[in-house]
């Protein structure tokens, strides 16, 4: 009796525990997708002391690159029609985005070749859009995002950021 009862149950677990397994394995292989992303790091720009920098004030138009070549904090406006604001120094930058409209056709919206740290923060009240090109022309392998960066950075601010990933990656 006892023996008929293991194999009665059986395929009761057969038809519980297969479905469990192809749904975990979908998730491993495939992930799970989500347009509400939270993003944590462990990363943080406590140690820069942003005080000591002037900051500057950049006020996008038009197109083409633009590009930060020293240390500091930089405030960005406006709009980029076809272009994108490269960070390049071996020193910490702080891009503070107070309503920007970056759009790249042809790669990242914001591209970080070299820094020691990057901060971007989304000004209080802000509204900040980032979109990339669906081809990226004349870039490295590696560089596949729209908002991309070789070194650490750091996301923060209360403004809002919308990341229009068209090529790989959004950040």
């Amino acid at each position: 009796m006892e023996e008929k009862r293991k194999r009665n149950l059986f395929p009761t677990i057969l038809i519980i525990t297969i479905p469990l397994m192809i749904i975990i394995l979908v998730i491993i292989f495939f992930g799970i997708k989500n347009n509400n992303l939270h993003l944590a790091n462990n990363i943080n720009d406590t140690g820069v002391n942003w005080d000591k920098y002037e900051g500057q004030e950049i006020v996008l138009s038009g197109s083409g690159k633009k590009v930060i070549s020293a240390a500091g904090v930089y405030t960005l406006s406006g709009e980029l029609s076809d272009g994108y604001v490269e960070v390049n120094t071996t020193g910490a930058v702080k891009l503070i985005l107070n309503g920007v409209s970056i759009t790249n056709n042809s790669g990242p919206a914001i591209y970080v070749a070299e820094a020691k740290l990057v901060t971007v923060e989304t000004a209080a009240g802000s509204e900040n859009v980032l979109m990339d090109g669906a081809i990226y022309s004349g870039w490295d392998e590696d560089v596949c995002a729209t908002l991309f960066s070789h070194d650490d950075m750091v996301l923060q601010g209360s403004g809002t950021l919308t990341v229009n990933g068209n090529f790989e990656d959004g950040i």
